[in-house]
């Protein structure tokens, strides 16, 4: 296939993909503008939409800025040729500063395993990002199966990613990187404006006038703080993970390292930029082991949903120690980027070994004491976690108003009592959500342009039939379970 051939089926298929988009696009905008505009709230969706765009925009400018002028600056120092040995280059009279490598070469398998290893990192960075972006623009209304092959299907869905990244990135890594840039600084700006309201409310938040038991901040922190500081935390992962695997393609795949079957290590300037990438990276994660601190209070694991013994004992300091040590790390590396200070042999892998063994250790420690200090002794160990968890749950539902009063039935039932209370008989549900969407959605398959996305259970004004129901009200109150008709978009 000739290479004008196969530019020519790009810019369709780019073409076809841009029409689709638009036209899902535009049906959206008109079906929700003239649902807004019929309720009354036009200036509300237009608002909204402006804050989506303006984010979108925004973020996206972001990345895309971050990411073009590290890709521009790995190709302006990339190997143009094989670099020359320093026995060589001193003979030759030239100066070894900046083009003689100055790590250790590495061979044709480690050069593959490195490839393969970044271009899979690469495909589950789209996978996990896209798949944000599709829960947030197609929520899943319908009802989910006892047995779901979700997990198969994104492990296929991974192998697919992988394997396309590594044929891309081996034949044509110059074009495909910036592209991927591109695609997923999109992919980062569409999740920041679908969450536009978790932003609005970080900047809007209100105080509950209540402090968490454990780091005694207010309860408005969660609500309103944390989900922006967690969508904060996932836009700058993204950021620094793949500048630095964009940039370790870059320099490896360079001076026709694939096909001399070695590269030949990395130069003094090629080093500086990855102490900087990876010390970006370690900052990265010194907030989020900081963030983690407060997700041990969503934690599932123990006999109550929230932050437990081992959680306490265990998971909080190992988050401190692995936040410190990772601030250390960034600062070190950081300072190597600046000073331009290389070693042959510590690279900069050395530094993260000791990371990496207290974050095993930590997690096998943690498994260690749920194991066999906590679950032999639940109760005893779990307590005040418990305790802490009732409390909470009494005050979050309005329970710990309620006047506890003793009941004792007689069972003594008659007809002329059931007769008394027949609305309240009436009112016995019989009907549960999920046979009612099944039975609506059966009904309508004739009309694909109608979903029922769900069921909710109220209460309405209802004409009572006076020969079934023996009593003066005509109307009352009568319990029902409804479920909308709506468009499909």
């Amino acid at each position: 296939m000739s290479k004008s051939l196969t530019q020519s089926l790009l810019r369709w298929f780019l073409g076809l993909l841009a029409l689709a988009l638009g036209v899902g696009l535009i049906v959206r905008f008109l079906g929700e503008s003239l649902w807004f505009g019929e309720v009354g709230y036009l200036d509300a969706f237009f608002k909204r939409l402006g804050w989506q765009i303006g984010l979108g925009l925004g973020i996206t400018s972001l990345s895309l800025a971050f990411f073009a002028l590290n890709i521009r600056l790995a190709r302006r120092l990339r190997w143009q040729e094989v670099p020359i040995p320093s026995t060589s280059r001193l003979a030759q009279g030239g100066n070894q500063e900046g083009i003689n490598p100055q790590s250790l070469p590495i061979s044709l398998p480690w050069l593959l395993f490195l490839v393969l290893l970044m271009a899979t990192v690469l495909g589950l960075m789209l996978m996990y990002y896209g798949q944000i972006v599709w829960q947030g623009w197609y929520s899943d209304y319908y009802l989910s199966p006892l047995t779901s092959p979700k997990a198969l299907d994104s492990l296929g869905r991974m192998g697919l990613v992988t394997l396309a990244l590594i044929a891309l990135v081996l034949l044509r890594s110059r074009f495909l990187l910036p592209g991927i840039a591109v695609g997923f600084s999109l992919l980062l700006g569409l999740i920041f404006s679908q969450r536009w309201t978790t932003i609005l409310k970080a900047f809007n938040p209100t105080s509950f006038g209540e402090v968490d038991p454990q780091y005694g901040l207010d309860i408005g922190f969660y609500v309103f703080t944390l989900p922006f500081l967690q969508l904060l935390n996932l836009w700058l992962w993204g950021l620094a993970l793949y500048a630095l695997i964009s940039t370790i393609l870059t320099y490896i795949l360079s001076a026709n390292s694939l096909s001399q079957g070695k590269f030949p290590g990395f130069s003094r300037a090629q080093l500086r930029h990855l102490y900087g990438l990876w010390g970006f990276l370690m900052a990265v994660l010194v907030f989020r082991h900081g963030l983690a601190r407060f997700e041990l209070l969503y934690s599932p694991r123990g006999v109550v949903y929230g932050g437990g013994y081992t959680d306490i004992h265990i998971q909080e300091p190992l988050q401190v120690v692995l936040g410190v040590l990772a601030a250390v790390i960034s600062f070190w590396l950081l300072g190597k980027a600046l000073t331009g200070k290389t070693r042959r042999k510590t690279f900069y892998f050395a530094p993260v070994y000791l990371y990496l063994i207290i974050l095993l250790g930590g997690f096998l420690l943690t498994a260690i004491v749920q194991k066999t200090i906590v679950q032999p002794n639940e109760l005893a160990q779990e307590k005040p976690y418990i305790e802490r968890n009732i409390f909470h749950t009494r005050a979050g539902f309005g329970l710990d108003k309620i006047e506890a009063k003793v009941f004792n039935p007689q069972g003594n039932l008659t007809l002329e009592v059931l007769k008394k209370n027949a609305l309240t008989i009436d009112n016995i549900r019989l009907w549960d959500t999920k046979p009612l969407l099944e039975t609506n959605r059966q009904l309508q398959q004739i009309r694909l342009y109608y979903k029922f996305f769900d069921a909710d259970i109220d209460r309405y004004q209802v004409n009572i039939d006076l020969q079934k129901a023996p009593y003066e009200n005509t109307s009352d109150s009568q319990q029902v379970i409804i479920s909308a008709r709506e468009l499909d978009y």
